[in-house]
C-alpha cells in the first residue's frame, strides 16, 4: 500500500510525529540541564526538581517533520500558513520559556501568526451557524471574531498546563477526536495535521508525568503551539459544518465550545474570580480547577486523568445533545461546568467539616491558592507592574 493512501498516509504521520517526540526528549533533557535551561521551584510550585520546560522544542520539530513529509500543501494551502504561523508561535514560545518575555510582544506575535492563517491562508468564520439568529456575517466581523478566538484558545491551552499530564493530555483528546472527524468526512489533509499533533503529544506525555531522569515540562512553546493549531482545527470544524458532509454537526460553535470545555470554561472562569476580587485577570494564583483537585489527591496524574476523563464525559454529551439549539445547548454546558468546577471547592469543605478543621484554616488554604505560584510567572507579573508605571 502507498503511503500516499489516506489511512496509511494518517498511521504514518502518527507514528513519526511520536517516535521523533520520544527520540529527541532524552537528548533535550541532557543538554538543558547542563545548560541550565531548567524550571526551578520554590515552596509555592506544584512539582520539585530542577526539571527542564524545554518539550514543546522537540513537540515542534516532530510536527513540522511530520507534516512537511506527509501533507499534502497543493491539496490544501492552507497548511503552509499554519506552518508560518507556528513558527513565530515557536519562537515567540521559546524566548518566553528561557527568559522573561514582554506580555505586549507575546501578544503581537500571536497576532501576527493568526493574521497570516486568517488573510493568507483564507480561514475565518463565515456564519454564525443561527446562533442568536444569525447566520452569514460579513468578513470584518468574520476575521475579528478568527482572531479573537485563535487568541483566546492559543492562551487557554497556557494556562491549564499547571499540573503533568493535563495540557497535553486534553490536547491529545481534541486533536484525535477532531483528527478522526476529518479523517471520516474525508479532509484528509486536516486529519494528517490532527493526527500529526496527536502523536507527537502522546510521545511527550510519557516523560511529562514519568518521575525519572527524562522528566519535562511542555513548557510556553508546546502549550501555545497546541492551543494555536487546535485553534486553526476547530475553525475549520466549524465552516466544514456550514455545507452537507458524510456526517455533519449541529450546533456546531455550541459543540466545539464543549470540546473545548476544560481550556475555555475553567480559564473564564478564574478570569472571572479574579477581577471580582479585584486583581489582574492575568495575575497568576492556584484557583484553576487543577490546584483544587491537586490539593484533594495529591497527585498530577490523577488529577489529570479525573479532568481528561470529564472532557470525555463533556464531549458525549454535547454530541448527543447537538440538535438543541445553539444558546440551549451553551446554557446546558455552562450549568454542567459550573457545577463540577465548583465540586471540588464543595468537597474540600466537606471534608474539612469532617475532620473538624476551623473554618479559618480552611479560608488560610483558600487564601493561598490566591497566591502566586510560579517563580517565573512572578517575574512576568514584576514587569508587567513595571510597564503600567
Amino acid at each position: 500500500m502507498h503511503f500516499t493512501d489516506p489511512l496509511t498516509q494518517t498511521v504514518l504521520v502518527f507514528l513519526l510525529s511520536a517516535a521523533i517526540t520520544a527520540i529527541s526528549i532524552p537528548t533535550i533533557v541532557k543538554v538543558a540541564k547542563i545548560k541550565q535551561l531548567v524550571d526551578i521551584p520554590n515552596g509555592r510550585t506544584s512539582h520539585s526538581g530542577m526539571i527542564p520546560s524545554l518539550g514543546g522544542f522537540a513537540i515542534f520539530i516532530a510536527i513540522s517533520v511530520s507534516l512537511l513529509t506527509f501533507a499534502n500543501l497543493h491539496m490544501n494551502p492552507s497548511i503552509q500558513y499554519l506552518l508560518v504561523g507556528l513558527m513565530i508561535i515557536f519562537f515567540i514560545g521559546l524566548k518566553d520559556d528561557i527568559l522573561v518575555i514582554d506580555p505586549y510582544k507575546k501578544l503581537l506575535a500571536q497576532i501576527a501568526a493568526a493574521s497570516l492563517v486568517i488573510f493568507l491562508g483564507d480561514i475565518y468564520f463565515t456564519s454564525l451557524h443561527g446562533f442568536l439568529g444569525i447566520h452569514q456575517i460579513p468578513p470584518v466581523a468574520g476575521y475579528a471574531l478568527t482572531l479573537f478566538v485563535i487568541i483566546v484558545i492559543t492562551n487557554s491551552f497556557n494556562l491549564i498546563d499547571g499540573i503533568d499530564g493535563l495540557a497535553a493530555g486534553v490536547g491529545i483528546l481534541i486533536s484525535l477526536l477532531l483528527g478522526v472527524y476529518f479523517y471520516h468526512i474525508g479532509q484528509y489533509q486536516l486529519a494528517v495535521i490532527a493526527l500529526a499533533f496527536t502523536g507527537a503529544y502522546i510521545g511527550f506525555f510519557y516523560f511529562n508525568v514519568s518521575k525519572g531522569n527524562n522528566k519535562i515540562f511542555m513548557g510556553d512553546t508546546g502549550s501555545l503551539v497546541l492551543g494555536f493549531t487546535l485553534a486553526f482545527l476547530i475553525i475549520h470544524f466549524n465552516e466544514l459544518n456550514l455545507v452537507p458532509q458524510k456526517m455533519n454537526v449541529a450546533s456546531a460553535p455550541a459543540v466545539s465550545f464543549g470540546i473545548f470545555i476544560v481550556p475555555l470554561f475553567d480559564t473564564a472562569r478564574v478570569f472571572l474570580i479574579r477581577v471580582l476580587r479585584g486583581k489582574s485577570p492575568f495575575n497568576p494564583d492556584k484557583q484553576h480547577v487543577h490546584h483544587r483537585l491537586l490539593h484533594m489527591h495529591e497527585s498530577h496524574l490523577r488529577t489529570a486523568g479525573i479532568i481528561i476523563g470529564f472532557n470525555v464525559v463533556f464531549i458525549a454529551m454535547v454530541f448527543l445533545l447537538q440538535h438543541l439549539h445553539i444558546i440551549e445547548l451553551m446554557a446546558v454546558e455552562l450549568a454542567v461546568a459550573g457545577f463540577f468546577s465548583y465540586l471540588p471547592v464543595m468537597l474540600i469543605r466537606r471534608k474539612a467539616r469532617m475532620e473538624n478543621i476551623p473554618y479559618s484554616a480552611i479560608e488560610d488554604i483558600e487564601a493561598a491558592m490566591s497566591q502566586s505560584y510560579s517563580w517565573k510567572e512572578e517575574a512576568k507579573q514584576k514587569q508587567y507592574s513595571e510597564m503600567e508605571v
